[in-house]
């Protein structure tokens, strides 16, 4: 008889196929103020421009809420960073908006809910080449925020059960 070995990990990969919707690039339509946007790399994007006063302003936020793609929704707003509102600079204000679309998402969707619960108390990771801050290497280099804020929105919603 062959013995098999169990795999088992501590972490979490996003972009695994069963956990992808917990990435903000996954086709899960989040409702905030009255308007559906396309996924919550959408919403995010779009808070960007909500409350500016800059120009080009308001025509940004519309491009990058109406946009065809989540990647061209992040693309659209990097491309106008000289109208994100004044607060976009505090990097607690940045991680305030994901946790609120964090938790938005996971109340709106119960595939979402489903798949954050089955995460049970495992890291939840954010593997990324390019963005240190919201991701992380798969040498473990970076700030892995999203992650971060996933597991945080996990422990919430287990305790207002």
């Amino acid at each position: 008889m062959i013995a098999t070995t169990k795999k088992t990990t501590r972490s979490i990969n996003i972009g695994d196929s069963y956990y992808y919707c917990l990435s903000n690039f996954s086709a899960h339509r989040i409702w905030f103020e009255k308007r559906f946007y396309y996924t919550s790399e959408h919403l995010y994007q779009s808070v960007k421009f909500l409350s500016s006063e800059k120009s080009g302003a308001r025509n940004s936020w519309v491009k990058v809420r109406k946009a065809n793609s989540a990647f061209l929704a992040k693309k659209y707003a990097h491309e106008n960073r000289e109208s994100y509102r004044e607060e976009w600079r505090v990097l607690n204000f940045k991680i305030g908006v994901m946790h609120q679309i964090l938790l938005l998402k996971v109340k709106q969707h119960d595939d979402v809910r489903e798949a954050l619960h089955t995460t049970r108390d495992k890291d939840i990771i954010e593997l990324s080449h390019s963005d240190s801050f919201w991701g992380q290497t798969y040498t473990g280099k970076g700030e892995n925020w999203l992650g971060r804020l996933w597991m945080q929105v996990r422990d919430e919603i287990r305790t207002s059960v």
